[in-house]
């Protein structure tokens, strides 16, 4: 099996869930992720080029027009993208969060508590909003959406203690 990196597998697994796919709808399609895993958009051409090397994925060019390239996962690729996701995963999780760093540099806690209170409590309504139509989503989409509500209700108990404390 060639060495695929996870933003590879997660160009792979978009282009499968789509079916058939340019570059272009991959960008678009990885909005979905972005709230778990962001993709940079540059690293989308160089992925799918990747993948179609190794054999992962097909290339077809438009022969008119834009001449876009139509990118579908092969056997090799549905192969490698089931073992990846079958396989372990490092349990190490890394928080990029600003609010973090900047309360761990002392910005005063509770205006900055206040500030990420506001945004947690907006996600957290946008993706209550969400769940309330998830019965149409794929089971992948819905259990992440499930996290997404479970850490946005500790984003808002962790960020109202600290005003409480305060």
């Amino acid at each position: 099996m060639e060495k695929v990196s996870t933003a590879g597998y997660l160009v792979l697994g978009l282009i499968d869930r789509l079916g058939e796919a340019t570059p272009y709808d991959v960008k678009q399609a990885a909005q979905h992720t972005n709230a778990f895993f962001a993709l940079p958009h540059t690293q989308i051409y160089v992925q799918c080029t990747r993948l179609v090397s190794v054999g992962y994925l097909d290339e077809q060019q438009e022969e008119h027009g834009r001449r876009r390239r139509l990118l579908t996962v092969t056997p090799e690729g549905q192969a490698a993208l089931r073992d990846w996701a079958d396989s372990g995963v490092d349990t190490q999780v890394e928080a990029r969060d600003v609010a973090l760093l900047k309360l761990y540099f002392e910005a005063d806690p509770e205006r900055l508590a206040r500030q990420q209170l506001t945004a947690h409590e907006e996600l957290l309504a946008r993706y209550e909003e969400i769940a309330g139509q998830a019965e149409g989503l794929d089971p992948g989409p819905r259990r992440t959406l499930r996290f997404g509500l479970a850490f946005e209700r500790m984003q808002v108990d962790f960020w109202s203690g600290l005003i409480a404390d305060a």
